[in-house]
C-alpha cells in the first residue's frame, strides 16, 4: 500500500479582492506620438518616448510631451 501519492488539485483561481482585475492601461487616455520607436525612464522619473530623430520627455500622464 502506498501513501502519499494522491495528487491534489490546486484550488481555483479568482479574480477578486488583492488579485482583483487590473484595467488602469485600459482606462488611460491616449497619448499621440508619431511613430515612436522606443521607450525609457530618465533618473528624474519622466518618460522619454523617441520617434525618428527626435526624443520627447513626458512628465505626467495625460501631459503634453516636451522635446528633451
Amino acid at each position: 500500500m502506498l501513501f502519499g501519492l494522491r495528487t491534489r488539485e490546486a484550488p481555483p483561481m479568482t479574480l477578486e479582492g488583492a488579485l482583483g482585475p487590473n484595467d488602469r492601461l485600459e482606462l488611460a487616455p491616449g497619448l499621440r506620438i508619431n511613430a515612436p520607436e522606443a521607450l525609457s525612464v530618465a533618473p528624474d522619473g519622466r518618460l522619454l518616448i523617441s520617434s525618428g530623430t527626435r526624443v520627447m520627455a513626458l512628465g505626467e500622464w495625460g501631459e503634453t510631451p516636451v522635446p528633451w
